[in-house]
């Protein structure tokens, strides 16, 4: 079989920085967003701590293997992988722009609940779009180089 042509290459790669770039948004930012360093925090830095550490280990984790599976055994007429990232982009959007609109400007507890929401599903939607489309690239070629 022929190599995967350098066109579909750029545009997975492209696909991949497009999905890269909220997590990185997510990991340099949130912790800034509630601590805020040198002002009035907006929530207990050990509680962000706490929930992004669980939400992590404890949810993420086990919902991408859950994905996995379940975009393997996907039969749609979209394809296996496609009908996860088609209708999980727009939820995942939206969860992410208010994970970072907490509902008080200044440090309350309804802060810290509205980031143990928002925080986990958003892992979980990131999970959801993120994961089939890893799963893509031995799909779109029958070339392994």
């Amino acid at each position: 079989m022929a190599e995967l042509p350098v066109r579909k290459r750029i545009f997975y790669g492209m696909g991949g920085l497009c999905l890269n770039l909220p997590d990185l948004i997510f990991m340099q930012w949130i912790v800034y967003r509630y601590i805020r360093p040198g002002g009035q925090p907006l929530a207990s830095a050990i509680v962000i701590g706490a929930i992004i550490t669980f939400a992590r280990v404890v949810i993420e984790g086990p919902s991408c293997m859950v994905v996995a599976h379940w975009s393997d055994q996907c039969a749609s007429r979209q394809g296996r992988r496609l009908p996860f990232m088609r209708y999980g982009i727009v939820p995942f959007v939206l969860v992410f722009f208010l994970m970072f609109m907490p509902p008080f400007g200044y440090n309350h507890w309804a802060n810290e609940v509205h980031a143990g929401i928002f925080i986990p599903l958003y892992l979980v939607l990131y999970g959801l779009v993120f994961t089939p489309y890893l799963a893509l690239i031995p799909e779109i070629t029958s070339n392994l180089k």
